[in-house]
């Protein structure tokens, strides 16, 4: 690896840590029991940067978005986030949380996916102090590693979060727990590809999609190409996107699938839920150079934003296959791609699979 790429790597990391430290106490955190002091810490170093894009898994080895350890039930944070022992003088004065203080924890604890409660909860913890923070990476098994941390309020007490975002030495992944993004921002992080990617269950899931999206888009620096394939199939009608370009500073690729009932008059989709997600795997390639890929997982929405050089969206290609459930729904899709008037789209079939060139 060049000197330079190595630089850029380690530059990221350290860009993305820094965001991370000052907001270890978010009420999106498990809220849980200190760690026991023989608990074994690792500090955080420099992370392996070597290992190069590995090619999108077959289509017999699809991957269902299993590798995220089942979030533990969250208790009242009086219950389950004492400060520990203290000896304090008659005089001094004693710690009180207050009613909106906990009232804000326990929104940002019970949402888990919604980042306003998250920030709410981290305000609360905020106006009581956070000093000698330190953070570190506590082993939780299966290959993870769970970023925690320690703190102090203004009076001394110290409390310790588990933060419920894991690290992936060997894929090299830092994302967030129940698959709702890092903070619960809907966003992961792919440290071996410098690519941002979406989690499978964000809040935006639940925004649903519509063309007035893609007008707005360059109002927050977006400049995108994008084609929409319309079909109808089992009483709904669908619409398989995609994109590819420029997303502020990230060059980026996106495939999302949605539907809407046919007695929907406007142009309104959803997302597709948990049993209407397809099979997805995506790349997106400058020439010959490939800028990232996501290997092929089931999904409703697969995408990447990879931190480098910016290039015109007209010199991406984008590549991705599809498996549909069956050859009703796969030749509705090919009929309606068919009727496409988009330069440089096309497509191949295998089976199920359909792998769109563009």
């Amino acid at each position: 690896m060049s000197k330079r790429r190595y630089l850029i790597k380690i530059s990221a990391i350290a860009c993305a840590l820094a965001l991370l430290f000052p907001l270890v106490s978010f009420g999106y955190f498990d809220k849980t029991e200190a760690f026991p002091a023989s608990q074994s810490k690792t500090e955080i170093v420099a992370v392996k940067t070597n290992t190069s894009p590995q090619p999108a898994a077959p289509l017999e080895n699809v991957v269902y978005n299993d590798k995220i350890p089942e979030a533990k039930a969250l208790a009242v944070l009086d219950d389950t986030c004492q400060p520990e022992e203290q000896t304090k003088s008659p005089n001094e004065e004693t710690y009180a949380v207050t009613e909106d203080t906990v009232n804000a924890v326990k929104a940002g604890e019970s949402s888990k996916g919604n980042p306003i409660d998250s920030i709410k909860s981290f305000l609360a913890l905020y106006e009581a102090g956070i000093n000698n923070l330190n953070v570190y990476l506590v082993d939780v098994g299966d290959g993870l590693q769970e970023i925690a941390a320690d703190y102090d309020n203004d009076l001394g007490e110290k409390y310790v979060f588990k933060s419920g975002i894991y690290y992936d030495a060997a894929n090299l992944l830092l994302y967030g727990k129940d698959d709702t993004g890092i903070f619960a921002l809907g966003f992961d992080f792919d440290i071996g590809q410098l690519t941002i990617y979406a989690a499978d269950n964000g809040w935006n899931r639940e925004m649903g999609f519509c063309s007035l999206y893609d007008v707005l888009a360059p109002l927050i620096n977006y400049d995108y190409l994008t084609t929409r394939v319309k079909f109808s199939y089992a009483d709904k009608d669908w619409m398989i996107q995609f994109w590819k370009g420029r997303y502020i500073i990230a060059m980026g690729g996106e495939v999302g699938s949605y539907y809407k009932p046919k007695d929907r008059l406007i142009d309104f989709y959803d997302c597709a839920d948990d049993e209407h997600r397809l099979p997805i795997s995506m790349r997106l390639l400058k020439g010959n150079k490939v800028l990232f890929e996501r290997e092929m997982l089931n999904c409703w929405w697969q995408s990447g934003f990879n931190l480098g050089l910016i290039y015109l969206p007209i010199q991406l290609t984008l590549e991705s296959t599809l498996v549909f459930p069956n050859d009703t729904m796969r030749d509705a899709f090919t009929q309606a791609a068919n009727r496409l008037v988009c330069t440089g789209f096309t497509y191949t079939v295998d089976g199920l699979a359909v792998s769109v060139a563009w």
